[in-house]
């Protein structure tokens, strides 16, 4: 599958069933900057907003069949960043429970994110 001029759905569409690695790399490449930016600004602490970012990637690859239809990537990637900043800022430790989450399959995904080569802007 080619990027241009595909959709975020038909990109989700073609990581759900078959897997296909090159649709989540394009899905990352659209959203890591849009997700590292709101974690920094909610955890205000680089390294915490990486964890978050990895953490909103992890999420996406565990939940991409029960995705809502009715709303755009963009807004769910969003919405699951402040959710993942939320919990990482209330939870005792810091990152540690955010660490914990992404243990089992944080590598398939930190594999993906490194596949990039692209880093999220840090504008500050």
């Amino acid at each position: 599958m080619t990027a241009a001029g595909t959709t975020d759905e038909q990109l989700l569409e073609s990581y759900s069933r078959g897997g296909d690695q090159e649709a989540l790399l394009e899905l990352v490449r659209r959203y890591i900057d849009l997700v590292y930016s709101a974690a920094l600004r909610q955890v205000r602490d680089a390294r915490l907003a990486r964890d978050v970012t990895r953490a909103v990637f992890y999420i996406l690859t565990q939940k991409k069949r029960s995705l809502p239809k009715s709303e755009p990537l963009a807004c769910w990637m969003y919405r699951a960043t402040r959710c993942a900043a939320v919990h990482a800022l209330e939870s005792p430790g810091g990152e540690e429970p955010l660490v914990q989450l992404l243990a089992a399959d944080a590598q398939r995904v930190l594999q993906v994110l490194a596949r990039t080569r692209a880093e999220p802007i840090d504008r500050n």
